[in-house]
Parts: structure tokens; C-alpha cells; sequence
């Protein structure tokens, strides 16, 4: 393979055609190129899309504020809905009504009348507003009966301590919101002895009635009386079922064999 000599490419009468040749390419025919702006395809409809997917914005030239020839949807597949979307932005930026409401139009619209393939979902907001919205986004699209509220009012309640935890776990797990909330006490012992408490009243309940509510652990917490009224119910509870147990086994045990 053979190269040029270093004279060639030192050479400044080469270097000067060079740089004038390029200069020509770039202020002249470069510049007499004007992009054509292209149209961006028909935007997919939800109801009638095969797949799953998010229209999130639009895809033109990755380097300049220009137009594109051949623009296109910038779209998230079904496999990144998965992974979560944050959604960043000042105050006013326009958060809720340019991200939040057209995404969640286009997925609860997504397959509306097959009741195998369209989504669902669970919304957790404070304000509620955008509860509304998706109510409305719901009847538009003839899916009113799967709009669900849960709260105070609603015939649908969630208790967080009936899972399958443990009394010290659901404990633990108050008295970390607890911390969140308030802050962090200077004092450990206190902050264990309050961890102890609710675990024992958690513990109580599930045992001797089998279901505790928050509303249970607060009103035990704040009054001994009513704790004390719950212990003894409780020991009676305990000891007539034990009873029971006895004379369901010795009736048993007392059964003629055939």
C-alpha cells in the first residue's frame, strides 16, 4: 500500500486549495440546500392501534431547530411503559395538560371495547383533579362502569394493615411514615417504646378479632381505657373459643367408634 510523501501534505499550495474548495462547498452549494418540510404521518388512534404504545412528541432534525424531511412520532413502546415516566418541569410548564392528560387519554383509550386488552390502572393523587379527568376520559370512550373511586365516601374502602405482614413490620411501617412526617425524634427510646405499642395493639387485634384498622390503632393509642376495654373483650373472646375447642374435642374423643 503505498502513501502520499510528506511533502504533499505539508505542501501550503494544497492546504490553500483545500480550504478553498471547502469554503465553496459550505457557503455555496451547501447552502443553496433547502429542506423541504415533510408531513408528520396521521396521528395513531388509540382505539385503533395493535399495540401498546405512547405518543410522547415528534422526532425532527436531532441537531438543528429545523424541519425535517421525513418527521416522525417520537413514540414509547409498550416495554418502556414498564420501566415508569417522570415528568419534570416548572411550575406552569405545562406538566398536567401537555404530558399527563394526553397520555393517560391515550392509554385508557387503548383498545376501549375489548375488555381482554384495554388498561387499567390505579391513579394515587391528592388534589384530585386529574381523578375527574380520567372519569371523563373513561365516558368518552365508553369505559364509565370501570371508574372506581376509594375514599371516605365511597363504597370501596383500602386498609393498609390487612395484608400478610407481621405486627412488627406494619409497626415499623407507621413509624417510618410517622418519621417522614414529623421528623426523626432526638430520642431512640421513645421512638421504639411508640413502635412497641402499636405493634402490640396490631397484634392484639389480629389475634383476637382478626382484622385492625388505622382507626383501631389511634383510638387504643390515645385512651387507656378503651385499650384496657379491648384486652378484656379480647381474654373473653380468647377463653370462650378455647372453651369451645375442649368441648368440641372431647365430644369427639367420647364418639362411639362404629
Amino acid at each position: 500500500m503505498r502513501s502520499l510523501p510528506p511533502s504533499l501534505l505539508w505542501d501550503p499550495q494544497s492546504r490553500l486549495h483545500s480550504v478553498v474548495l471547502s469554503g465553496l462547498y459550505i457557503f455555496a452549494l451547501k447552502a443553496r440546500q433547502r429542506i423541504r418540510a415533510g408531513r408528520l404521518p396521521l396521528f395513531p388512534d388509540p382505539r385503533k392501534r395493535d399495540d401498546l404504545f405512547l405518543v410522547v412528541g415528534e422526532v425532527h432534525n436531532p441537531r438543528k431547530q429545523v424541519p425535517a424531511e421525513n418527521p416522525q412520532w417520537l413514540v414509547i413502546p409498550e416495554r418502556g411503559l414498564f420501566t415508569g415516566v417522570a415528568i419534570l418541569g416548572a411550575i406552569g410548564s405545562g406538566k398536567t395538560s401537555c404530558c399527563m392528560y394526553p397520555f393517560a387519554e391515550q392509554i385508557l383509550a387503548y383498545r376501549s371495547g375489548d375488555s381482554e386488552r384495554r388498561i387499567g390502572g390505579l391513579v394515587l393523587e391528592v388534589k384530585g383533579d386529574f381523578c375527574h379527568r380520567v372519569k371523563q376520559i373513561l365516558a368518552r370512550h365508553g369505559r364509565a362502569e370501570d371508574y372506581v373511586e376509594i375514599n371516605l365516601d365511597s363504597r370501596y374502602r383500602y386498609n393498609p394493615l390487612h395484608n400478610d405482614l407481621d405486627a412488627y413490620a406494619l409497626a415499623y411501617n407507621i413509624a417510618s411514615l410517622l418519621n417522614n412526617l414529623f421528623g426523626r425524634g432526638k430520642e431512640p427510646f421513645w421512638q421504639q417504646a411508640y413502635t412497641n405499642l402499636v405493634k402490640f395493639i396490631i397484634l392484639l387485634h389480629k389475634v383476637a378479632f382478626d382484622y385492625v384498622t388505622l382507626f383501631d390503632v389511634y383510638e387504643r393509642a390515645i385512651d387507656n381505657a378503651t385499650l384496657e376495654r379491648k384486652i378484656s373483650e379480647a381474654e373473653r373472646r380468647l377463653t370462650r373459643d378455647r372453651l369451645r375447642a375442649s368441648l368440641g374435642r372431647g365430644i369427639s374423643e367420647a364418639s362411639p367408634r362404629p
